[in-house]
């Protein structure tokens, strides 16, 4: 009877601790869909930017809900979570929060693609690209590299 009562216990210590990793990885993977966003738009790809914007503020809400009822541990956020998402859940309501999630990811993605190099390094402001069809490029080519069509 022992034996049974501690598999039972570690069985329900091993599902909470799943649970806590999968509410741990949806600030991830909010950060991902809101990257993948930002690239559709700058590709012009229309269905997959509103898509992208649903999954991530779905993802968000999600996290902020499970961080706020103490469903995540610290353990897990460090390990799961970027800076990024942790920097920005701060606010008043779930959506506030959310919104401020998609404008830290969003900003941060735009930047990236117009005011830096194909090597990630800064380009002086007056190299900074404007070119509409060259920001079209780079976000086709960001989607692609970075696996956006494999989000669902």
């Amino acid at each position: 009877m022992r034996t049974a009562i501690a598999i039972l216990a570690l069985t329900l210590a091993s599902t909470a601790a799943t649970a806590t990793e999968e509410n741990a990885k949806l600030g991830r993977y909010a950060l991902t869909a809101y990257q993948c966003f930002a690239y559709a738009s700058n590709a012009d790809r229309k269905t997959e930017t509103e898509r992208f914007f649903n999954l991530g503020l779905d993802a968000s809400r999600k996290f902020i809900e499970a961080l706020r009822a103490e469903k995540i541990t610290r353990e897990e956020l460090s390990k799961f979570v970027p800076m990024t998402i942790l920097w920005s859940v701060q606010g008043p309501t779930t959506d506030f929060s959310a919104g401020r999630m998609f404008e830290a990811v969003t900003t941060y993605a735009y930047a990236e693609m117009a005011e830096h190099d194909a090597s990630g390094m800064p380009l002086p402001t007056a190299k900074w690209i404007v070119d509409k069809e060259l920001l079209k490029s780079i976000g086709e080519e960001k989607y692609r590299k970075s696996n956006c069509e494999l989000i669902k």
